[in-house]
Order: C-alpha cells, then sequence, then structure tokens
C-alpha cells in the first residue's frame, strides 16, 4: 500500500491490512498469524513493515527470516507486542539465505516487546537476532522475558541505538551469544539495560563490544549476595555454563548505577577489557559485592582510566582469583582505595593500584601516601622520605638500604 508523510509517498506493509488488530478492538484477538503473514510479506516484497499504534496480542513466535528485514512501529510505547507466555521467544530475525546462512541489513524500531510476567526463567527472549549482518536496532524496549535482547551469531558492523530493558522485570537484559563470526564490531549506543541476574551476559569466543553512554543495572530481586553474578558477567554462557575467553569489549561513559548483590564486572576466563569514563555507583544498603571478580586471569588486560567509584561495597574493589600469567591491569585516576589478590599476598590494602603486571611473578607498582611500591619476587621496596626502603614480610617492618 501507498503511504504519505506530507510530501514523500513511500511504499510498505501495514500489519493491519493482513489482519492484525490490538486488543483495544478486540480484547482476544490473536495477532500472530496476521503478523507473520505481514512480515513475511514485506521480506519479500523487500519493503517495510508497519505495525500501527495498539497492543497486539501473540500465542506464538513472530518469525522473520532473510535478507533486509524492515519492521518498524509508531515508537515509545505505543506499538506493543504482547505474548501470552515466555515458553517461546517473541520475536525472532534471522537467519538469511545466503553468505553463510546471514541476514543481510536491515532493521527493527519503535517497539514495545511485553511478557506476561516480571524476572521470568527459562532461556527464551524478547527479542531473538540469529545471523544478522549490518542490521539496527533503534528506540526498541523488551520487558518481561527470561532474556530481554539475545542476540546469536551476530556479527559485521549491526548497531544498536537505545535499546530499553527494565531490571526488575528481566533476568539478564542482553545475552551476547558465542557462534558463527560473532561479536565483531557489534556497537550499542545510549542502552539502558538491567536484570536479575545481569544487564550484559557475554559468552566464550566472542567479543568486539562497544559500549557508549547509557545506564547498566542487575541484582534488584535477589534476596542474597551471589558470587557468579554481575552486571557484567563475561566468559560464560548462560545457556549451557561453558567458560571460555573473550576480547576486545570496551565502556566508555556508563553509568553502573543501584547495583544489589553482585559485581560490577564477573569474569571467568582470560578477557581483555576498558572501562573509560564511567560511574559506579552502589546505592546505600544494597550490599554490592565489589567492582572486579577475574578467574583465571591468565594473559588478561584490564584497563580502568577516569572513572568514579562511589557507595559501599562489601569487599575489595577488585579480587582476582587463580592464574595470573601474564595478566597486566591498568587504574589511572579511577577513585579504588584497595585492591585484594586470592592466592598472593594483599600489597596494601589502602594501596591505589596504578599498574600489576606480571602477578605470578610478583611484579607491581603503586603509589600509597606520597610513597611508591615495587614488589620484586617477594621483596618490597619502596621509597619514602628520600629513602630506599626494603620489606620481606610485605610491609610489616621495613630496613632502609640507601639514602636518596
Amino acid at each position: 500500500m501507498e503511504h504519505t508523510v506530507g510530501d514523500v509517498t513511500t511504499m510498505i506493509v501495514n500489519a493491519r491490512d493482513y489482519g492484525a488488530i490490538p486488543i483495544e478492538e478486540n480484547a482476544k484477538y490473536d495477532s500472530t498469524n496476521a503478523l507473520n503473514a505481514a512480515f513475511a510479506a514485506a521480506i519479500q516484497k523487500k519493503l517495510p513493515c508497519y505495525v500501527p499504534p495498539g497492543t497486539y496480542q501473540t500465542s506464538g513466535p513472530l518469525i522473520a527470516k532473510g535478507s533486509n528485514v524492515m519492521i518498524y512501529g509508531a515508537g515509545g510505547t505505543s506499538t506493543v507486542i504482547k505474548t501470552l507466555s515466555t515458553d517461546y521467544d517473541c520475536i525472532l530475525i534471522g537467519p538469511g539465505a545466503n553468505m553463510n546462512n546471514q541476514s543481510l541489513g536491515g532493521f527493527l524500531r519503535d517497539i514495545y516487546f511485553l511478557g506476561p510476567v516480571k524476572q521470568p526463567q527459562g532461556v527464551t527472549a524478547g527479542v531473538k537476532l540469529n545471523g544478522i549482518r549490518q542490521f539496527e536496532v533503534r528506540n526498541v524496549q523488551s520487558d518481561g522475558f527470561p532474556i530481554a535482547f539475545d542476540l546469536i551469531n551476530n556479527c559485521f558492523g549491526s548497531v544498536f541505538f537505545n535499546l530499553r530493558a527494565q531490571y526488575n522485570w528481566n533476568t539478564v537484559a542482553l545475552n551476547l551469544r558465542s557462534g558463527f563470526q560473532s561479536g565483531n564490531d557489534l556497537q550499542f549506543y545510549n542502552c539502558w539495560l538491567g536484570g536479575t541476574k545481569a544487564a550484559v551476559h557475554i559468552s566464550p569466543a566472542s567479543g568486539g563490544f562497544h559500549f557508549w553512554g547509557g545506564q547498566l543495572s542487575a541484582g534488584f530481586g535477589l534476596t542474597a549476595p551471589d558470587d557468579n553474578l554481575g552486571i557484567v558477567v563475561i566468559g560464560k554462557d548462560l545457556v549451557t555454563g561453558a567458560i571460555g575467553g573473550t576480547a576486545n569489549i570496551i565502556f566508555d561513559g556508563i553509568d553502573f548505577e543501584g547495583y544489589k548483590h553482585v559485581w560490577a564486572f564477573r569474569a571467568f576466563d582470560k578477557t581483555n577489557m576498558a572501562v573509560r569514563g564511567c560511574s559506579f555507583l552502589a546505592n546505600s544498603g544494597t550490599d554490592a559485592l565489589g567492582i572486579l571478580k577475574q578467574q583465571r586471569a591468565q594473559s588478561s588486560q584490564f584497563t580502568f582510566e577516569n572513572n568514579t567509584v562511589r557507595g559501599p561495597h562489601s569487599g575489595p574493589p577488585i579480587v582476582i582469583e587463580g592464574e595470573y600469567s601474564a595478566f597486566s591491569i591498568y587504574e589511572l585516576g579511577t577513585e579504588m582505595n584497595r585492591a585484594s589478590f586470592l592466592n598472593y599476598p594483599s600489597l596494601d590494602t589502602s594501596l591505589t593500584m596504578l599498574e600489576v603486571s606480571q602477578i605470578k611473578l610478583g611484579t607491581g607498582i603503586g603509589r600509597s601516601n606520597y610513597a611508591s611500591k615495587i614488589v620484586l619476587g617477594n621483596v618490597l621496596l619502596r621509597s619514602l622520605n628520600n629513602q630506599l626502603q626494603i620489606s620481606t614480610d610485605w610491609g610489616k617492618t621495613w630496613k632502609v638500604v640507601q639514602t636518596l
């Protein structure tokens, strides 16, 4: 059909022309078949599919397969897709039929996907994207699902603007799974994501994720601290529990706010991550665990630069546990007042860690109260009052070895 806005006339597929009816007009009407028919027609005709304002009830998955999938609503919460159950994904986009079964191009915009209950269990999703390429998701909200946004086998330049998932409605807001060429150049802009167990869950063998602005929260809905959870969980598959490495994960200007009973970052295997210009706010009484817990660090590299940390944490901001070979962490202008390395003596509980590298070999550099400290093997050196001092008992006693 023709659709005219101002002086511009375009061809679109209107979901109502294929039998979709909002429940505001017919309270028990099921629009599943009508919406699927509209999507299929739009893909076949290479046209956008418009879902007008209203709440459309569905009793089964909506599926849009092929290249150049283009689906949009009226914006905000004007167009709502409301599913009756979380036994199935609300909408599945992809895969396509070419380029190694990739779905090429297209977009999903201006629609609200709504599940039947808050914080349901399972692994189904509100929005599931499988094998997309150069795809855009913009101004889309997903609430009331085990996973708000589930990305599988996504690669090559897909971009996400203004995703929304309420922290007290979803178990996990954004699940980034592994798969064929997973995670190449995925960009997330101004996304406000929250989940009971995680805002962002990153599977092994993936990476290339860049987050710009927005807010991430997790833990509300939990009744006790959980050492395995974080606002961002890294290197653990949500579905299978498999553990493995990740790489090239960047957070710029993110507000990590109001987390409860979880870590800000919980990493299970080696990774490469930068956190820059972010704010960490643990509200009073929330029992936030800390900023980062890392296991199997190996050759991991973390950079914390120009961040602020506010609010109470129940433990050390940074905990590194096991396998430190070639591990390095840089804290540049970040307000963390102490660090702890399990299976490795604590350097100084008041130490602000500027750089720690080669942890297994015991090499570290830090500065506290205008005194620099260097660890060489099992010997701790510091400069204080124009003196070079040495300690062999991890800072309990010091001996002057040279006056500078």
